[in-house]
């Protein structure tokens, strides 16, 4: 699959293409104006006000990222015919598209930042595409408006409290990508919107305390700030981004997310504890996933699908994870002499065996679960498809064997958990 990123520079769109990159086996090509240095990625010099640079003829998708940040100081029609141009490379190929919208946007928004959105929004679904509008983006690398806040919270020890009508719905930057490499490699309906926040406001206070106490490890003090004097700061100062920034908060439409997240079988996670530091429980599941995923299939799969098996897990079971023995780590492939080991015990509720068949029941429920599964069917001629079933076969005997060798030695270390480690 070959993936062309506007806007791959920015706050949002770095995270995406570093996701991807680390994640999915896709040829990604970055439009933006500075080079992005990423290993495993092809750069392209664009920028909105010039005409798009050429692009491979075989292009699958283009995920449209850029934006104009300069009202000021560009025709304030700029992003609508720079979607315009690429809506039209895209139409080349037939490549599908995917636009990154906003929460303002609306034919009859405030500014003409949200207007604009909307009737990018219209062009897109003329083309066939889906546009995406985020909640609030948070976390990661201090950039965008996320890190314009932080960096107010970090500098003002007295902040503004606007009271519990200026909310927000928020998102991690990670969830916003994986909610993007999503409609990347599944099929979704074109002509709709997909709303990705958080189905709950936060209130604007909750936020910034949020944000106080696990970024800049500060106590901040509230004082409590009538809109109308924002309001006026922002008239004397039209130019200051932040001030700008926060009056759109104050009309922020609300976003049913509920049917959106429940498409793509996403749960975001809570904002109180998304910022702190992975717990050691997490890591170890994520490292246990990927040692299943490997052994199921012989890679690892996306980090997206790896949070689908911690959530599984830590949801479903209640436990911590196993103590996968050093050898297994190393070659995930001794797994099977352990796993037909498990075999042997009387218990029907054996936890490897559980687990294994939660990992493949993920896998095969995903696309490129699919496409690993079903995929190359059909591209080898009969002669090889026979040696290599007698393969499998051969190394499914050897590793019953080795693993009946374990369970007589009493050697099966999945009876434990290793929860001690993240105390």
């Amino acid at each position: 699959m070959k993936v062309a990123v506007t806007g791959a520079t920015g706050y949002v769109g770095r995270e995406f293409v570093s996701f991807v990159n680390k994640s999915l086996g896709v040829e990604l090509y970055v439009l933006s104006r500075s080079d992005p240095r990423l290993n495993g990625v092809t750069w392209c010099y664009y920028d909105l006000d010039q005409e798009c640079p050429i692009l491979p003829s075989s292009l699958d998708v283009i995920v449209h990222l850029a934006s104009n940040t300069k009202h000021d100081e560009l025709p304030a029609d700029i992003e609508i015919t720079a979607a315009s141009r690429l809506l039209e490379e895209a139409g080349k190929t037939r490549a599908r598209f995917i636009f990154v919208s906003s929460q303002t946007a609306s034919k009859n928004a405030k500014s003409s930042y949200g207007k604009t959105k909307w009737q990018i929004e219209k062009l897109v679904q003329e083309y066939g595409g889906i546009s995406v509008r985020p909640g609030q983006v948070y976390g990661g690398s201090r950039r965008g408006l996320y890190g314009r806040i932080v960096e107010l919270v970090d500098r003002l020890p007295i902040l503004p409290d606007f009271g519990d009508n200026v909310r927000v719905q928020l998102i991690h930057v990670e969830e916003l990508s994986e909610i993007l490499a999503r409609l990347l490699t599944e099929n979704f309906n074109g002509k709709e919107i997909f709303f990705a926040a958080d189905p709950n406001w936060t209130s604007f206070r909750s936020y910034l305390t949020g944000l106080a106490e696990t970024q800049v490890k500060k106590r901040r003090l509230f004082v409590r700030v009538p809109k109308f004097i924002l309001i006026g700061a922002a008239w004397i100062f039209p130019n200051h981004k932040s001030l700008a920034s926060l009056i759109s908060l104050f009309s922020l439409p609300y976003m049913h997310t509920a049917a959106s997240l429940a498409a793509m079988d996403i749960t975001l996670r809570n904002f109180d504890t998304s910022l702190q530091k992975k717990s050691g429980t997490d890591r170890h599941l994520l490292e246990e996933g990927r040692i299943l995923f490997e052994y199921l299939i012989g890679k690892s799969f996306s980090y997206f699908s790896l949070r689908g098996y911690v959530r599984a897990i830590k949801s479903l079971r209640g436990t911590g994870p196993l103590n996968i023995p050093i050898l297994a780590r190393a070659f995930p492939s001794m797994l099977g002499a352990y796993e037909s080991a498990s075999s042997f015990t009387s218990s029907t509720s054996n936890e490897l065996l559980w687990r294994v068949a939660a990992a493949t029941q993920l896998s095969e429920s995903t696309v490129a679960g699919g496409e690993y599964y079903f995929g190359e069917l059909g591209k080898y001629p009969v002669l090889r498809s026979v040696s290599t079933l007698f393969l499998a076969g051969l190394s499914e005997a050897l590793y019953r064997s080795v693993g009946g060798f374990i369970f007589c030695l009493r050697k099966l270390p999945f009876s434990n958990y290793c929860e001690q480690r993240d105390a």
